[in-house]
């Protein structure tokens, strides 16, 4: 087709239409296509936010605690509490359960003590987890035995109940995470007259694991020393793939394992955005589909009108394959347009989001996904595919 036929064409089949039906039909495609991808992306991030880049997410990693829940009948008998490796075993084929570490427990007492104007002495527990399920590992979190001062990492929130519940109704000084550090204790461990003398150090914090923790080869000589085989574990830490997949908190609830309420909470707002993710994926998909049809009823109205001149055209020489990719080219771009601007909203949404959460500590992605790519090609294929089919259709 010559360029100079090109006016003539436009004069003759794209004369009319309506403006504002055109504005109404581009409008329409593209709420449809930005509330559709506003949705994807937001179902799939919000699983990236609940399995977490770290284990310091405010939406929680992929890891928690299981333990059995305490009944009545179970008071005084503390092997109900245990696991067994029969039970690690069938945690470890759950839906979705990645990896389960043992929290090893020390079998023999425990006590802490300092002097000066910090002065206590208390009793204590102490426990080991393998060091690649920890969320913070120190420089000098190694042990080898003859080493007098033994590394540990204090759960955050033993730092924070002591600065804001304790600290405050004692007259004592608030604490710094490096101020801590720098503070050394006395660890005795065993009963007299066997009794083994440790300076302790706290080297580290983990919001992911509420313990005092050692390391597992401290733990393990100390056992051996003491000849006391270590208990079996009471608590096991469990990584997994998404913590709040409905089939795992049931498989939990199902063997009266407890889990904590955050996890609870994960999984009851994990539905809730699902829900809200249907239900504006359903707009959405009317809103789009309410712009195609508008797209090609516009389309079909244009042609109709130039019935007669269609048939003119043909009988001096115009294909309608020919006059079909006129049509083509001036409606598709506007349809793929609509369908661009769409994604660079939901991309400048989800940055926006991404950068707000930020700042509260949630890991949310700031670009478009694999699946958001997915979707808009989809939605880009059929918008596309429709209008070629109704042009040739109506040309036809």
């Amino acid at each position: 087709m010559t360029p100079e036929a090109r006016p003539l064409l436009k004069k003759m089949l794209l004369r009319g239409g309506g403006k504002s039906r055109r504005i109404w039909a581009w409008l329409a495609l593209f709420l449809g296509s930005f509330f559709l991808l506003l949705a994807v992306s937001m179902w799939w991030n919000f699983r990236q936010a609940l399995r977490g880049s770290s284990g310091k997410d405010a939406l929680g990693s992929g890891y928690f605690t299981v333990s059995r829940i305490i009944t009545d009948a179970d008071m005084g008998i503390p092997g109900k509490v245990r696991f067994t490796d029969t039970d690690i075993a069938a945690l470890q084929q759950a839906p979705g359960v990645e990896e389960v570490g043992k929290l090893t427990q020390a079998a023999f007492p425990v006590s802490a003590s300092m002097g000066g104007n910090l002065g206590f002495s208390t009793l204590l527990f102490l426990e080991a987890v393998p060091d690649n399920m920890l969320d913070t590992l120190p420089p000098d979190w190694r042990w080898t035995p003859g080493r007098n001062d033994v590394p540990i990492i204090l759960a955050k929130e033993f730092l924070r109940t002591y600065n804001y519940v304790f600290a405050p109704t004692q007259g004592l000084p608030q604490l710094s995470e490096n101020a801590v550090k720098a503070i050394g204790f006395n660890l005795l461990l065993g009963n007299s007259p066997e009794t083994k003398l440790f300076r302790g150090q706290i080297v580290g914090f983990s919001d992911r694991v509420t313990s005092v923790l050692v390391p597992q080869a401290f733990l393990a000589e100390m056992h051996r020393q003491f000849h006391i085989p270590p208990p079996p574990p009471a608590r096991l830490l469990v990584r997994a793939k998404d913590p709040a997949d409905p089939q795992l908190v049931d498989w939990l609830k199902g063997r009266s394992y407890e889990v904590g309420g955050e996890m609870a909470r994960q999984a009851t707002l994990r539905r809730v955005v699902d829900g809200v993710a249907a239900g504006l994926g359903f707009l959405a998909l009317v809103l789009l589909a309410s712009g195609l049809s508008l797209f090609i009823l516009l389309i079909r109205l244009l042609l109709s009108e130039a019935r007669d001149r269609l048939r003119l055209l043909r009988e001096i020489g115009y294909s309608p394959a020919a006059l079909g990719r006129f049509v083509a080219h001036r409606f598709v771009p506007q349809a793929v347009g609509a369908l661009l601007v769409a994604l660079l909203a939901s991309a400048a949404a989800n940055v926006i989001s991404g950068k707000y959460l930020a700042r509260m500590g949630v890991y949310w992605p700031l670009w478009p996904s694999a699946m958001v790519w997915g979707a808009w090609l989809l939605v880009v294929i059929v918008v596309v595919g429709q209008v070629w089919r109704s042009i040739r259709r109506a040309i036809g």
